[in-house]
Parts: C-alpha cells; structure tokens; sequence
C-alpha cells in the first residue's frame, strides 16, 4: 500500500476516492457516463499507513460518515488534536484503536465529548497515566473497555482531590507493563468503580499487595488475569481470595508453580480460592475433593495452623486416616459398603487395594447381572458427605490405593446405559 500522511489520504489510497475520473482517448464512441455514489464500508483498517494527520475535516465527515469501528493502528500520529479532528466528525464510531502511534501526551486539552466511543485501544504509545486521566478520559464519558498494554506504565495513581469518576468502564487491560505489585492497579479500581475485567499478565507483579485491606475497592471484579507474573509464594497467591467476587482467574506461566502437576495446581487453586469457579478458562468440577486434597496435604506437611486449613476443619470435618498402605509388598486389604439403591441392596465387599474400579465393577454386575453401566458417588464413613469420585476415578483401570476412598466409605452404585439415561 502507498504510504500516506493523512487518514483521508490512506482511505483514497485503499477504498477509492469519489473523484476518480473516467478518461477515454476513442473520440469515435459516445459513452453516457452516470457517476455512481462510492461504497463506505462501516469497518475502516488503516494500519500500517504513515498516516500522521487527519486531513480535509469535510472528506473526513463523508468517508467515515457510517463508520463504527476505526482502525489506524501502527501509524505515525504525534497530535491528540488529529484523532479530536477524526471524533468530531464521526458520530457513530464506537470502536478506536489508535495502538502503536506516538500518542504519549496530550499537549491542548480539549472539551469534546464523545458519547459513542465504548472501547479504546491504546497499547505501546507510551501513554502518560496522569496526562490521559486529566486531558483525555474526560472527553468520553461513556467509555466501557480501555486498552493501555505495553506502555511502560508503573502505577495508576489517584490524583490528589480527584473526584471524577468513570462508571462505565468495566474492562482495563494493562497486559505488559511495569507494575510489581497489584496495590499499583488498585487505583484503577477508585477511578472506575464498576471495574469488572482487569488483566495484568507480563507485569513483573512480585507481589498481591495489602489484601485483604483493600479488597473494598475490588468488590465488583469478577475477571483478574494474572499470567507470566513474578510472585514467588502461594500466601501471595490465597490473597485472591478476599476479592469477593472473583470467579474467573487465569495464572499460567508462574516460576512458583514449577514441576508441580497441572492437575494438582488445579486442585490447589480450588481449594484456597473458593469464590473461584473458572481456572484458566475451565470450569472447577469437584471443589470438595479439591478441598479435601488440600486438607490432606497440609497433614502430611504439618501445616495445620493456616486459615484456609481450619476454614476447611470447620466446614468438612477431621479427615478420617488414610488406608495403611504399604505398595513395597504384601496385599492390604480394604472393606467398603456397596449400595444399590434401585435394588435396595446394601453388603460389604473386601478388596486388594491394587484392585481397580474395573474389578468392583465386573463383582457388581456379576453378583446382580446388571448389563448397563455403573455410576459410583461416594459417602463417607460417619458422615453425610457425598461425592463424585472424578479425580482418579474416570480411568476403570485404576487402582483403590490412587483414590479418595478409604476403608468402611459407601459406594453409591446407580446404572444407566449406553446413551447415559439413568
């Protein structure tokens, strides 16, 4: 594409102008020539262009007359006067991304009052925090989604006696730039009090900051992205869970999480952060056997003095010990109740702990010649609890000693067939 230095330029260069002439040497033929009215199109990209003004103000209003999204990324544009130039003469945009221009400050504030923009990005122009806040955020008063990535942004600092809110605004995405602790974005939640999304990864974050003091500020977050960050222990990570209405966490790429299994860091997640419901983008299963897990880990490390651990105390119950196993010989032996409630049957059957959930199986059907298949929740011994063994249970192969069940627990048997209708 031919580089160009205004929008209005660019957009001739790429659409077509309404003047192109229509040039015939053939003085023989006649021709009726009706000039026709150019098509707009409602989505204008202009990336990559050189563009560095605006252009005529009257071509400008014609060509982005029905326009609603706006694309000039990676240009050329210094002056927050020209993109001023382009709003006013463009009601109907609602969609801007003005990334990777030269747009670092606003040099002539200005009094324009965009109230179709919604979403705004602004990723690698870097952006003055302090000079956008007073000079350019208050011209769009209805802005919902704001992209400020990669702009070398260290805090988002509440200006003295600032009293201007932005209600609004529900999505901020500071991906990739230099905060090192989340009470650097806390601001962000004072200047827009309805903040629902904020994503944060690539930021050297060591640390979650004074939480729980100032979860009061993040009671409308449900969306927090915290990947490829530098926190270095899990008490930095049980801080998420003072943020009431946190559901949606994504945290990959962490050093702290190390080797550690992915489906263990699942279940540790679960269980430390009980608000949570979605775990880099898949739905927590089983928060109770998560819990229960965790339970069990802070035995067998003797951490049993932590909040989360008496949390859980207080909700599940002592956990009952475990089956003394010993995998280097011998056969143990465990004892479970097995219940058959569409047959009203109930009777205790002895297993090798190195038997499968294939083996209890083939004895169920076997003794009650049952041809469909067997769904198992467990009750556990001297309890009222029940669940869905899913961890280690979805494998008929695998052995008793691998799962949450331990001697004298119930095995709740229902059957169902081939297409999964009980």
């Amino acid at each position: 594409m031919a580089t160009s230095s205004s929008i209005v330029e660019a957009y001739n260069n790429k659409y077509g102008s309404d003047d192109e002439d229509f040039d015939t040497h053939d003085e023989t033929i006649q021709i009726v020539f009706v000039k026709r009215k150019r098509f707009r199109p409602q989505s204008i990209v202009l990336d990559n262009c050189d563009i560095k003004t605006s252009g005529s103000p009257k071509e400008l209003a014609e060509i982005c007359k029905v326009a609603t999204d706006c694309d000039l990324s990676h240009n050329s544009i210094e002056e927050w006067t020209e993109v001023f130039n382009l709003m006013d003469v463009a009601p109907s945009v609602s969609f801007l991304n003005l990334s990777n221009n030269l747009l670092a400050q606003c040099h002539q504030p200005h009094d324009g009052n965009y109230t179709n923009l919604t979403t705004l990005a602004l990723c690698a122009n870097k952006i003055n925090w302090d000079n956008f806040l007073a000079t350019i955020m208050p011209c769009l008063p209805v802005l919902n989604d704001l992209n400020l990535a990669s702009n070398g942004i260290e805090n988002l600092k509440v200006p003295p006696n600032f009293t201007s809110e932005y209600p609004n605004l529900t999505e901020l995405n500071l991906v990739g730039n230099l905060m090192t602790e989340l009470d650097d974005a806390i601001g962000a939640a004072v200047i827009f009090p309805n903040l629902v999304s904020l994503f944060l990864s690539d930021n050297p974050i060591k640390s979650l900051g004074s939480l729980p003091e100032t979860s009061g500020k993040l009671d409308k977050l449900q969306r927090l992205y915290l990947n490829n960050i530098a926190i270095e222990c899990w008490s930095e990570v049980s801080k998420l869970r003072w943020i009431p209405q946190l559901q949606d966490l994504r945290i990959t790429y962490i050093e702290l999480f190390g080797m550690m299994a992915e489906n263990d860091r699942r279940k540790l997640l679960a269980a430390l952060l009980p608000h949570i419901t979605l775990v880099n983008g898949a739905p927590i299963s089983d928060r109770d056997s998560a819990e229960r897990w965790y339970m069990r880990q802070c035995l067998e490390l003797n951490e049993t003095t932590g909040d989360r651990y008496l949390e859980l105390i207080e909700k599940h119950g002592p956990l009952p010990d475990l089956a003394d196993v010993k995998l280097g010989g011998g056969d143990e032996k465990i004892t479970i109740k097995i219940s058959i409630p569409e047959r009203a049957v109930q009777y205790e059957e002895t297993f090798s702990v190195y038997d499968t959930v294939q083996d209890i199986c083939k004895d169920i059907k076997n003794k009650y010649k049952i041809k469909g298949n067997l769904l198992f929740n467990v009750k556990k011994a001297g309890t009222d609890y029940v669940f869905n063994p899913c961890f280690g249970w979805k494998s008929d192969k695998t052995m008793l000693h691998r799962t949450d069940i331990d001697s004298e627990d119930t095995i709740i048997v229902t059957t169902y067939d081939y297409d999964g209708v009980l």
